[in-house]
């Protein structure tokens, strides 16, 4: 789109040096006027971001991230929507996260193939056209079914679900899971592991 503000590398974040830094969006109150900030979570630089129409086609989605097994691409980040966050998510059959709970809710919409996601104790096989929201704090996990799963994901506003992504793409290696990376990942994240 012709005259639209760049958006920060698909949702990968900021690049410093050989390093991706995910960024936090902050609305914070300058003479009496609310302005929204980016902020990289290591660094005290901020961006003034204007929210701007933007159209992302297949030919320009950022690289799938190799999140313990499942691709997932951000179509949308948090800096991009100055709200929510959209992502793509592609597994084969049996991955998917253990219990676990955030402060952001959470809906996912099934494309193709079928998955098992439990939230609070209820469990329900969702397939293609089904819609599931997760709200926040609640405990949920998901299982990809017979020939994988493809769906949608959305995070709410409040999210760090890029970051999270991002971290575990960039820390874990593709194999057996470590396990004691994972944990401290989700706690810098703010995601509980465990009912």
């Amino acid at each position: 789109m012709a005259g639209a503000a760049p958006v920060i590398d698909a949702g990968r974040g900021a690049k410093t040096g050989a390093a991706i830094i995910p960024l936090i969006i902050a609305r914070v109150a300058i003479g009496g006027e609310y302005v929204t900030r980016s902020t990289a979570c290591t660094s005290k630089e901020t961006i003034d971001m204007n929210p701007q129409p933007f159209v992302v086609t297949p030919g320009e989605y950022a690289r799938a991230l190799n999140v313990v097994g499942e691709k997932i691409t951000v179509l949308a980040s948090r800096e991009a929507t100055h709200g929510y966050e959209i992502f793509l998510q592609e597994g084969p059959e049996g991955s998917g996260p253990p219990p676990h709970s955030h402060d952001w809710d959470e809906s996912f919409y099934v494309i193709k193939g079928s998955v098992d996601i439990s939230c609070n104790g209820m469990t329900t096989t969702a397939m293609p056209g089904t819609l599931v929201h997760v709200p926040a704090g609640a405990v949920h996990s998901f299982t990809m079914g017979v020939g994988g799963c493809e769906m949608l994901s959305v995070a709410g506003h409040t999210g760090e679900a890029s970051a999270l992504f991002t971290m575990i793409d960039a820390e874990v290696p593709p194999g057996p899971p470590d396990v004691a990376k994972l944990l401290e990942i989700a706690a810098k994240c703010n995601v509980r592991i465990g009912a």
